[in-house]
């Protein structure tokens, strides 16, 4: 018995460590991406663009930031936007959970995506940085 009671200790310990390597990799995620968020979203600015990949010098390095993007819905805007369109194209657009494919938004024809537009907002889905590979 006393074991098993070794192997919960040790499962204890070691859920601990993870606990505060977890913690060490949150800090230094915050702090790269106090470095970087703003130089990757200067960059994509000068292209255009508001989301994708980019690549930073860092000394004799490039440090590869990808900045993802994430959709969410305005969820009464949208009701009332799709319940304004025909319903084959409501059913079209929509999904049950009132969200947008945002391929299909994209592709959409423009009195379309006026339409939704209003309840459509954009922003940073996730962001990481890592060395670039040779």
């Amino acid at each position: 018995m006393s074991k098993m009671l070794d192997l919960f200790e040790q499962r204890k310990v070691l859920k601990s460590h993870i606990a505060t390597l977890k913690k060490d990799i949150d800090r230094i995620d915050t702090e790269l991406e106090e470095a970087y968020l703003t130089k990757a979203k200067d960059i994509l600015a000068t292209t255009g663009k508001d989301f994708g990949t980019v690549y930073i010098p860092e000394g004799n390095q490039e440090i590869k930031a990808v900045v993802t993007k994430k959709v969410e819905w305005d969820q009464g805007i949208l009701m009332k936007a799709l319940n304004e369109m025909s319903e084959e194209d409501a059913q079209h657009y929509a999904k049950m959970t009132l969200a947008v494919d945002e391929r299909k938004y994209t592709m959409a024809p423009p009195h379309i995506r006026r339409v939704l537009e209003p309840a459509r907002t954009t922003r940073i889905g996730s962001f990481s940085v890592d060395l670039k590979e040779e």
